[in-house]
Formats: C-alpha cells, sequence, structure tokens
C-alpha cells in the first residue's frame, strides 16, 4: 500500500472546498481511475466519464510533490544566487584582460538593440563555468538549468533605447536604462552597472551609475571593422603582444589579470584620464555602400539563416565531417560578408571562392535548405554570383592596368 501525501490533500481540501468530505485514496488504489484517464485520452472510450473527485486524487496522489514548499525554497535560493554569480562574472569579464578578450565581442557593437544581445563571443563559455561551479554545493541541477536560462532571457530584451524608464523597479532590478550605461564608453559608464538581472549588489558595492548624458555606445577605442574573425581573436593577439613586450614576469601576470588599461606603474583598471573623451560628435562605423550590395548581403544573409537553420534541426543526425563543413561555410559566409560591408577590394575573390564551394558542396549534397524546392534556385543564385564577381574582379584589374598606361 502506498501512502498518502498528507501536503497533497491539503492543497486539494483548501482549493477544492466540495471535497472536504471526500476521502482521499492512496495512490495504489487510484489505479484503476488512472488507466480510465488514458484510455479517455486516446480516445478507446468515449462513453465514459471519470468523476472530478477521482482525477483530482489521482493528480494530488501522483504528483504531490509540485506543491512541496522545498521547491519554491530552492527556486527563491537559486534565483538570488544564480543573479550574484552573474554579477560577479560580469564585473569580472569586464576588469579582467583575458576574461574581457572574449566579452569585448559583445560591447563592440557601436548599436544598442536586441541584435547587440546576441553578438557573443565563441570563448567566453570556457570561462564561465568558473562562476558556475560554485552554484553546484547549493543549487540543485534542475533548479540551475531553469534559472540560468530565465536570466539569458531577460537579459536579451533589456539590449534596447525604446524603454527609457520602468519607475520603482529601476531600484531593484537591472533595467534597459541601467544596461545602457554598462555598453556605454562615455567616461561615466566605464566599469558601471554589472548586474544581470538584479541592480542591487551595483548599488551595495559602488558600481551603480544612473544613466544622465546620452551614452555612446561601443568600446574606447572603436574596432571599425565587420570581420568577426578579427572582432574574436584580435584582443587575444593585443594580449600576447603586450605580454612579450612587458618586462618583469609579474608585470607580465598583470597584463593577463588586471584591467584591459593596466600598465607598469598603473592601477589596477587603468588611469580614468586614459579614457577617450566623448564629443557627442561621434560616428558608428558605417562605410558607404552602392544598394546593390546591401541588396546582396541581405539576400545572402537570408541564405544562411535558412542553412543555419536547417543545420539546428538536423544537428543530431548529421556525421562529424557534415557538421564541421556547415559550420566552416558559414563562418566563411559571415567573413565575407564583413569584408564586403567594409568595401575591401579583395572581398570579390573571397566571395568567388564562397560561391564556388557551395555550389559544388551543395551538390554534393553536404549543405541543404529547409525548403527541399529551394536547392535549383540557390545553385543558380550563387553561379550568377560567383560569375558576376569575377566580372567585376576583371573589370577592376583592366582599370588598374589602364592607369598605369
Amino acid at each position: 500500500m502506498v501512502p498518502r501525501d498528507p501536503e497533497a490533500q491539503v492543497f486539494v481540501t483548501e482549493n477544492h472546498p466540495e471535497l472536504r468530505q471526500t476521502k482521499l485514496q492512496p495512490a495504489a488504489e487510484l489505479l484503476p481511475a488512472t488507466r480510465e484517464l488514458e484510455q479517455l485520452g486516446s480516445g478507446r472510450r468515449t462513453q465514459q466519464r471519470v468523476p472530478a473527485s477521482e482525477a483530482l486524487q489521482v493528480t494530488a496522489a501522483l504528483g504531490s510533490s509540485s506543491f512541496h514548499p522545498g521547491v519554491s525554497r530552492d527556486h527563491a535560493v537559486g534565483e538570488g544566487f544564480l543573479a550574484t554569480c552573474l554579477a560577479l562574472r560580469s564585473s569580472s569579464s569586464c576588469e579582467v584582460n583575458i576574461l574581457w578578450a572574449a566579452h569585448q565581442v559583445h560591447h563592440s557593437s557601436e548599436d544598442y538593440n536586441l541584435f547587440t544581445a546576441l553578438r557573443q563571443s565563441v570563448l567566453q563559455k570556457y570561462t564561465s563555468w568558473i562562476f558556475n561551479l560554485p552554484m553546484a554545493l547549493f543549487i540543485p541541477p534542475s533548479v540551475f538549468a531553469v534559472h540560468l536560462q530565465f536570466n539569458l532571457l531577460y537579459q536579451f530584451w533589456i539590449h534596447t533605447e525604446v524603454i527609457s524608464n520602468l519607475g520603482p523597479l529601476e531600484w531593484i532590478l537591472n533595467t534597459p536604462s541601467h544596461h545602457r550605461v554598462h555598453h556605454g564608453r562615455n567616461p561615466y559608464c566605464i566599469d558601471k552597472n554589472y548586474g544581470g538581472t538584479l541592480i542591487i549588489w551595483d548599488r551595495i558595492f559602488g558600481t551603480f551609475e544612473a544613466e544622465d548624458a546620452k551614452v555612446v555606445y561601443g568600446l574606447t577605442h572603436p574596432v571599425n571593422s565587420f570581420d568577426p574573425i578579427m572582432l574574436q581573436l584580435r584582443p587575444l593577439a593585443h594580449i600576447w603582444n603586450t605580454f612579450w613586450a612587458t618586462p618583469g614576469f609579474c608585470n607580465k601576470l598583470s597584463v593577463i589579470f588586471k584591467g584591459p588599461g593596466w600598465g607598469p606603474g598603473k592601477p589596477r583598471l587603468g588611469l580614468p584620464e586614459e579614457i577617450p573623451v566623448i564629443t557627442g560628435k561621434e560616428v558608428p562605423f558605417n562605410p558607404s555602400l552602392p544598394a546593390y550590395l546591401n541588396c546582396y548581403a541581405v539576400v545572402h544573409f537570408a541564405v544562411i539563416l535558412d542553412l543555419y537553420t536547417e543545420l539546428l534541426g538536423t544537428v543530431t543526425t548529421l556525421s562529424q565531417g557534415t557538421l564541421l563543413l556547415r559550420i566552416g561555410f558559414i563562418i566563411l559566409s559571415l567573413t565575407s560578408f564583413g569584408l564586403l560591408m567594409e568595401n575591401r577590394p579583395k572581398a570579390g575573390i573571397l566571395e568567388i571562392i564562397r560561391c564556388l564551394v557551395f555550389v559544388g558542396v551543395y551538390k554534393l549534397g553536404y549543405l541543404r535548405s529547409q525548403f527541399s524546392s529551394l536547392g535549383y534556385a540557390y545553385e543558380v543564385l550563387f553561379s550568377l554570383c560567383a560569375a558576376f564577381w569575377g566580372i567585376q574582379i576583371m573589370k577592376r584589374i583592366t582599370s588598374s592596368k589602364d592607369k598605369h598606361h
């Protein structure tokens, strides 16, 4: 005989007064009722109905753990502890040079919108576990998984300029206004507002700053490039060069573990007066491009989204080689788009290579669209694009020769 759960009985009788005189039966005695529910669900029996009292008894006896007060306590502790660890991770990612080398990708955008939230480093996940590890001592894995996703979703919507102020919530939560400051390169914005969901930690530890002057977004020394590989790896190259150029073993360690602005004889986070002054006339990096090139980039980016969506849907069925090939093609495409958007002279050569690779790989079946009817259209599109860029390069070569003569 399976014993009854008294907490389940309390829940049912409190929320359904008509059942207060009903004797709750143990789960083992309710198996006939559960079988009848299953039959009803499958459509095999449509004439007989299970009484509501019996159905509620089944729910209470078999699912009573959902109402356990310990679950709510775990979620409350989990959210508070996770918010603390994420704030610590955020502050360390901005104040430790080697961690900043990864996190700066997220801050490199000179625009501030929901797409900025998706602008992430491929390297940061290799250091995030350091800040997640302490939670394993206090929080059940299932609670951690739920609240980690909740925090990620929460931090997505605050990347916006549409919402100005949320009133009293500004005292407790990390809001769009607070996070705009975190993304600013104005001197008053540097190393401020680290909180992920809660802003109370910044208020307690003195890293809070309210939004004041118009925020100018991006890095203090803008990258001025759309090349994704360069954006990901350039800071690591800078650390490497600085490490070997800095004399003294302790100074070399400081290059890695102190702030991005540190140098021999400077404070841990560098000198505030070395932060470039904001005039308010800063213009985001946006090279002038012909209209056809903008349209070209939009169309091909839509194709890449299609390929990426199909990849996500079939990732568990693909071989390792096919998976790496598809990821490699997506990275090649994004790199080529970046060079085209910068109007680089040799971008056309890379685009010819990309288009020819697509045609060959698609023919062999290693690339697939989620819309099978578009396969032939894609092959024609990429073949024409390869020919187009070939003509453009020939024109450029001919024009260059005429100038020399």
